[in-house]
């Protein structure tokens, strides 16, 4: 799997999909006392959705338009692209995008990898924002890593000058952070796995779903042996210690054993397989692809 056999979606078709029209609404009590927030609707096949409160200045930019912008500026950014996905978030209708670049990195393991953009668009909260990393065919997954991430956002006080604004430039150096990447990685492939284990395990920023996904996942795949049925609870992972190869926890009770030892790049690509397949959705995802970027920084 590699760029040239990804199907791209219609990019013309996905921003008519985009072309709803989304109102801003006075807010009244029960009083009828107007209070200061405006609710934010659309108009669905299922009668009126309300997607949240914003300040009465707020101003909405349709996801349609800020799609028109974006594939622009990254036309003129002159590197082949797709768009892999498009999807709404349904509790909100957040927008969540994907574009993979036609530019490889080299890797340790020659696997076929990808500049990727993860495009973010709300019309409550941050109301556009990027982030640049890059996107493994092998097993389907994008991430994002260490201090060679770039982000782009916009804030809502913006929005005045967004159609003015000409972001290629930014795009084009993160695109060109993302190729040097393969610095980062051919570093990763010769340092041992057991810091950034720790530090996974271990640092509170880390949420406890993706902990217990990893150990689950080391445990099957041998590179952690169970020494108990106890379950292991939210609260141990913090206080997790390592001492000759055994994860003890607060009460000092032997957990689990480090039976087999792989590179941080090959623990890299396990922890960034797992967060892909084992996100509830694509919010979700990215926060944990932002999480394990944090893990991994050199």
């Amino acid at each position: 799997m590699n760029f040239q056999n990804v199907v791209g979606l219609d990019i013309n078709q996905v921003k008519r999909d985009l072309s709803f029209s989304v109102n801003l609404e006075s807010v009244h009590t029960e009083q009828d006392d107007r209070i200061s927030k405006n609710a934010v609707t659309r108009f669905t096949s299922e009668g009126k959705k309300v997607l949240g409160l914003v300040s009465p200045k707020r101003q909405i930019i349709l996801y349609s338009e800020m799609m028109d912008w974006v594939v622009g500026e990254l036309d003129h950014v002159g590197i082949e692209y797709k768009l892999k996905e498009s999807t709404l978030l349904k509790k909100t209708d957040n927008l969540f995008q994907q574009y993979l670049f036609n530019s490889p990195i080299t890797n340790p393991d020659g696997l076929e990898i990808s500049p990727m953009i993860i495009l973010k668009g709300s019309h409550v909260a941050v109301p556009m924002k990027i982030d640049i990393g890059t996107y493994r065919f092998v097993c389907s997954n994008g991430a994002l890593v260490g201090n060679t991430i770039k982000s782009i956002s916009l804030k809502a006080n913006d929005l005045d000058g967004l159609m003015r604004r000409s972001l290629r430039d930014e795009i084009s150096a993160g695109i060109d952070s993302m190729r040097k990447i393969s610095a980062r990685y051919t570093e990763l492939a010769g340092e041992d796995m057991i810091e950034y284990m720790m530090k996974l395990f271990n640092s509170p920023f880390v949420p406890v779903a993706l902990k217990k996904s990893m150990m689950e996942f080391w445990t099957a795949d041998g590179t952690l042996s169970k020494l108990t049925n106890k379950i292991v609870k939210n609260s141990d992972f913090v206080t997790l210690k390592l001492e000759d190869n055994i994860l003890t926890n607060l009460e000092k009770e032997s957990i689990l054993e480090v039976s087999a030892k792989k590179s941080a790049w090959n623990l890299y690509n396990d922890t960034t397989d797992v967060a892909t397949h084992t996100s509830r959705n694509e919010l979700t995802r990215n926060h944990f692809y932002n999480v394990i970027s944090t893990v991994f920084a050199a």
